[in-house]
C-alpha cells in the first residue's frame, strides 16, 4: 500500500496518475529495485495477500497450494510472506520433491518474501546396488550401480526476497555400490545420503544381497556395507556433498568397474528469481 505524508499525517494513496503527451492517464502499477528486484509498492489492480507462518514441522509445503486453500483464486497477483520460525524443520518427504516449493504458474506481479530462521532439508539419495554375477562369466551385471542425486530443499519459480538467518540443507548423495567379485559375491551396496529423512542404502551386504547398506538419517550419512571378498560400497555424502565411489574386490583388480556416488543436491534451485536479504547457513549448490 502506497502512502504520502501530509501534514504529519500518512494518508493511502487510492489511484496515481502521469501524464503522457499532455493526457492524464491512471497509472496501473509502480514498483521500487531494492537488492536488484523490482517489487510492487502500488496497484490499482487486486492483489491478493498471503501472510502464512509454518508453525510446525512438517514436510512438503506448497506455497501455491496453501494459498489457494487460503482463497487465492490464482488469477490475481499473489503477494506472498511465508516465514519459517527458529526450531521448525521443512522436509522434503522424497527425493524427487522439495521441502519448500513455490509451485509453478503465477500471474504478473506476484512475489514473495520467505524469512527462514529453521531448517529447510532436503532428502538424501538411494546408494547403489552391489553388483551381482551369478554365473561368473561376466555376464551378469557384475559392476556397482551408481548411487543417486540428493534431493533439493527449496524451489522457487517466482521473484522472492530470501531471507535466510537460519539453515537450508540439500541432501547427500548416495553412495557407489561395489563390484562383485565373479559368481561368489555380491558387492556391497552404497550407503543412503544424508538427508531430512531414512534414505535407503543399495543391496548387498557381506557378499549376499539379502540386506541393504547402511540408511542416511537426518544425523549421518549411510556407511557403505563389506561385500566380504567383492567390493565394499561406498559411504553417503553429507549435506549437499556426492556420496562416494564403491570398491574393487580383495584382489584388487576387479571383474567389472564400481558404482558412483550420486551427486549431493541443490539447497536452492530457482536462483534467477532471487534476491538475498541475508544467506545464513547453506549446505549444497544454489543453480
Amino acid at each position: 500500500m502506497l502512502s504520502i505524508k501530509v501534514q504529519a499525517s500518512y494518508i493511502h494513496v487510492r489511484k496515481v496518475w502521469h501524464k503522457v503527451a499532455g493526457v492524464w492517464l491512471e497509472t496501473p502499477h509502480i514498483h521500487q529495485k531494492a537488492m536488484g528486484v523490482w517489487w510492487p509498492v502500488h496497484s490499482t489492480i487486486y492483489a491478493f495477500t498471503f501472510n502464512y507462518t509454518i508453525a510446525t514441522s512438517m514436510s512438503a509445503f506448497v506455497l501455491r497450494e496453501a494459498a489457494i486453500l487460503a482463497g487465492w483464486d490464482t488469477t490475481s497477483p499473489l503477494i506472498a510472506t511465508v516465514t519459517i520460525p527458529a526450531g521448525v524443520r521443512l522436509s522434503a518427504g522424497s527425493v524427487a520433491g522439495y521441502a519448500f516449493f513455490s509451485g509453478v504458474t503465477f500471474p504478473a506481479g506476484s512475489s514473495l518474501v520467505l524469512n527462514n530462521a529453521g531448517v529447510v532439508v532436503g532428502v538424501g539419495g538411494t546408494g547403489g546396488d552391489g553388483g551381482e554375477d551369478a554365473i561368473g562369466d561376466n555376464s551378469g551385471h557384475g559392476s556397482g550401480w551408481d548411487g543417486s542425486v540428493g534431493g533439493t530443499a527449496i524451489c522457487v519459480t517466482l521473484p522472492t526476497r530470501l531471507n535466510n538467518t537460519g539453515t537450508i540443507l540439500a541432501g547427500g548423495g548416495g553412495g557407489g555400490g561395489g563390484c562383485a567379485y565373479a559368481s561368489v559375491a555380491v558387492g556391497g551396496g552404497g550407503g543412503g545420503g544424508r538427508g531430512d529423512e531414512d534414505s535407503l542404502g543399495g543391496w548387498g551386504v557381506g557378499g549376499a544381497a539379502t540386506a541393504r547398506a547402511g540408511a542416511g538419517t537426518y544425523t549421518a550419512a549411510g556407511l557403505g556395507a563389506s561385500g566380504d571378498i567383492a567390493g565394499a560400497g561406498g559411504d553417503g555424502g553429507s549435506f549437499g556433498s556426492s556420496g562416494w565411489l564403491g570398491s574393487l574386490g580383495q584382489d584388487g583388480t576387479g571383474w567389472y568397474s564400481v558404482g558412483v556416488g550420486g551427486i549431493g543436491g541443490k539447497a536452492v534451485l530457482g536462483l534467477e528469481f532471487i534476491s538475498w536479504q541475508a544467506t545464513g547457513t547453506i549446505l549444497g549448490a544454489l543453480a
